[in-house]
């Protein structure tokens, strides 16, 4: 290759194509691309092209992008912050219970309006046997991450045998699968006063969920279930999500309390990345 052909060493990443950088960082989340563009100008704008934000929302939440075009009359919005807003509401890789997720026997199931939520409500429980409550984060990156769900069983709560957190990556084939499934002790819900006061707790579920590099963005099922013929009532969930391993305490035990300075900040890391990079995208 002739040194008119070869690549300039000092080459920097904005100085790349804009057709080549965009399916590049379409790859990316958004929290990675609000850290590119605080590199410099150039990166900045790339960070606020639309076109960009449409192509990552297709590719890392395609029901979502056909969603927005469903909602547009199947006409793209070229709307910066449709595509933006909608995207980063998933960026955390967290989902709501009430507005998120599935359950059988819905009926025994109510919404519960609080501000004891981010999303403003949760599910709860009345009394049922079987029970199984289910959704799929989408999108989820390449990485390791720990299982959390944060619930409230109230003092009057009939749970006397242990209940089922299961996560499992969708995905296609026979080839390498993965899948976290963890069983809670029995009737371990009574030993702790937190817990039997029906104060909300953290549970961060003990073991890894991995993602490897090459599955790229995984949606994964998460539930909580027990299908027996015993009862069970006076559950309540507002959210479950997937945290990498490195936001979390590895020491962390099975239940936290919401109202500790160690729960509190790994239930708020999320929401304040979201309102953080939300600031900074409209500094524009």
């Amino acid at each position: 290759m002739s040194s008119a052909q070869s690549p300039n060493p000092m080459m920097k990443l904005e100085d790349f194509p804009r057709e080549i950088l965009l399916p590049i960082f379409a790859r990316l989340t958004g929290s990675d691309i609000a850290n590119i563009g605080k590199c410099n100008r150039a990166l900045r704008a790339l960070s606020q092209d639309v076109y960009l934000w449409i192509i990552m929302t297709k590719t890392r939440f395609p029901r979502l992008y056909k969603q927005i075009l469903k909602g547009n009359n199947d006409i793209c919005p070229e709307d910066l912050n449709i595509w933006r807003e909608h995207y980063m509401q998933k960026d955390d890789c967290r989902i709501s219970a009430a507005n998120d997720m599935a359950r059988s026997n819905a009926s025994f199931f109510r919404t519960e309006k609080t501000q004891e939520s981010i999303y403003g409500a949760v599910v709860e429980m009345t009394s049922v046997c079987w029970y199984d409550t289910w959704g799929v984060i989408e999108g989820v990156p390449p990485g390791r991450y720990r299982l959390q769900w944060r619930k409230r069983i109230s003092r009057s709560a009939y749970v006397d045998e242990p209940l089922d957190y299961v996560a499992r990556a969708l995905r296609d084939g026979e080839g390498e699968q993965s899948e976290l499934r963890y069983t809670a002790p029995s009737a371990f819900f009574y030993r702790d006063k937190n817990v039997a006061n029906g104060n909300w707790m953290i549970w961060t579920i003990p073991g890894e969920f991995v993602i490897k590099d090459e599955w790229g963005f995984t949606d994964v099922r998460v539930s909580n279930e027990k299908r027996t013929n015993w009862w069970k009532s006076s559950i309540a969930i507002d959210w479950v999500r997937l945290i990498p391993i490195n936001q979390v305490d590895s020491r962390i035990p099975l239940l936290t309390s919401d109202s500790s300075p160690q729960a509190r900040i790994n239930r708020n890391h999320s929401s304040s990345s979201v309102r953080k990079f939300k600031s900074y995208f409209t500094r524009t």
